[in-house]
């Protein structure tokens, strides 16, 4: 029996035989309480239902979404490994620089896969600085090796002002001193050859007052006999 039918009925059995006796109404009250709890209980219930469904797309449709496993981390780009030197040959001046310590200039090779064999002067540099706390030289300054004829100047260097002489190639130089000269005033340079590139002088100056240490100041090169041979 539906729940109308079950009020209907309920409303009938309240009739007397003689049509005149007043309704329960306590009974037709309780029994339409009782009818509204059924449709509030499955009113309820088809919500629950109905919020399980729409909650389970959801996820489903998430899930599907959702990649199996993690994106991979962005990589990121090696740096090249910073170079490697290997000291050539080692020149010092024991004079030294403001705080004590000697000043030294070096020919460098890189060391890199493919440059083992040591041509000049491929993979060759100049460095300049002075000696650090182990006694090593410190390099203040590291220059590729220009063999253009003429000065080269080392700059960046602390108290000194140094570089080299390249005589024109295929000849040895004939530079046996090299000179600065400002405000006409002169200060000889220490100088060094390596024997293995001999069309090359290195030159660098005391730290000091000095013709070598104010701006642009001249270079001059002399031949063993003093004639002035680059100026």
């Amino acid at each position: 029996m539906t729940d109308l039918g079950e009020l209907k009925s309920a409303l009938a059995g309240t009739e007397p035989d003689d049509g005149f006796r007043p309704p329960d109404l306590a009974k037709i009250m309780a029994d339409g309480g009782r009818i509204r709890r059924r449709r509030r209980i499955a009113v309820g219930t088809g919500a629950v239902a109905l919020t399980a469904v729409v909650l389970f797309g959801i996820s489903s449709v998430t899930m599907l979404r959702q990649p199996d496993s993690a994106p991979p981390a962005l990589s990121v780009a090696k740096q090249p490994d910073a170079p490697v030197y290997e000291e050539a040959k080692i020149f010092w001046a024991g004079d030294g620089s403001p705080d004590g310590r000697p000043f030294a200039m070096s020919f460098l090779h890189e060391v890199r896969p493919g440059t083992e064999d040591h041509r000049f002067p491929d993979g060759y540099f100049i460095s300049a600085g002075r000696s650090g706390p182990d006694g090593t030289p410190k390099r203040d300054r590291t220059v590729p090796v220009d063999l253009t004829p003429g000065f080269h100047r080392i700059d960046g260097v602390d108290g000194f002002s140094c570089g080299y002489f390249v005589a024109p190639f295929g000849k040895e130089t004939a530079v046996r001193s090299i000179q600065a000269a400002a405000d006409g005033k002169y200060a000889d340079a220490k100088t060094a050859q390596w024997e293995a590139v001999p069309n090359i002088v290195l030159f660098w100056f005391p730290a000091g007052p000095g013709p070598a240490q104010i701006p642009g100041h001249r270079l001059e090169a002399y031949d063993a006999k003093g004639k002035l041979t680059v100026g």
